[in-house]
């Protein structure tokens, strides 16, 4: 794992005064940080000054928990994520600097509200990165950068193909409840209110875009495939542009 730069937690005196390392307010890595929030009531802020990688592909270290290979995800996928330790409140990852910069490796999983400000976004790996809410919140808040690669995979003509990719729900396992993510900023290759590939929601799918956010392939409230059983809401506002859009 990389972490050039810090990463430290606002939102009360405490966590100016307490860390993991003996430096003030100061964590090494976003589970760290994600942990000192709940044990501060779970909700509060986390502020990238500089550069911060949750996963390195070419630095495999096993045995730390905020990096994890599974062989057998619940969702069905063989691959790397970052799942964020459980959290009751809303928790706002923001930058600092004009340079910060999350490096969004693979799937990153909601365990709590969450919300992105502030920041530049990287995908980092070819067609891989999606951020799944799993029913919690999700804001895309104001001040969004959304960056990647321009290497191409099979079947896929587009320089934006690369982009990052939302989803409401998970990837193609059932859940029980609404979903709800609201998107002000940043390019995406697709947002959709669902699944990614199947399982059923009970209940109903919420999306927002708004601001100036932009979704390049598809806007989309419900799942590409599987079932709702629900209805789904897709709302564009402001100066937001979606250039394909469906329920």
């Amino acid at each position: 794992i990389l972490c050039s730069g810090s990463l430290w937690c606002a939102g009360s005196a405490d966590y100016q005064t307490e860390s993991e390392n003996g430096n003030v307010g100061y964590f090494k890595t976003l589970t760290a940080a994600y942990d000192f929030i709940n044990k501060k009531g779970g909700s509060g802020t986390i502020v990238i000054d500089d550069s911060y990688e949750y996963f390195d592909g070419k630095k495999k270290n096993e045995g730390e928990d905020y990096y994890t290979i599974v062989g057998n995800l619940q969702d069905g996928y063989s691959d790397s994520y970052f799942s964020e330790p459980e959290h009751k409140g809303m928790i706002i990852i923001k930058g600092n600097t004009p340079n910060a910069t999350l490096k969004m490796h693979y799937r990153y999983y909601l365990n709590g509200p969450l919300m992105f400000k502030d920041i530049t976004l990287q995908a980092a790996v070819s067609m891989k990165e999606r951020i799944y809410a799993r029913g919690n919140d999700l804001v895309m808040g104001t001040g969004l950068t959304c960056t990647w690669g321009t290497e191409l995979t099979d079947g896929y003509v587009k320089e934006y193909s690369n982009a990052l990719r939302i989803y409401g729900g998970t990837a193609n396992t059932d859940l029980e409840g609404d979903t709800n993510i609201v998107i002000l900023s940043g390019d995406y290759y697709l947002i959709r209110g669902g699944n990614e590939e199947g399982g059923t929601i009970n209940g109903n799918t919420f999306v927002y875009l708004g601001g100036t956010a932009h979704t390049y392939y598809q806007l989309m409230g419900g799942s590409r495939k599987g079932t709702i059983n629900g209805s789904t809401y897709v709302m564009v506002a402001g100066d937001a542009v979606a250039d394909s859009k469906s329920g």
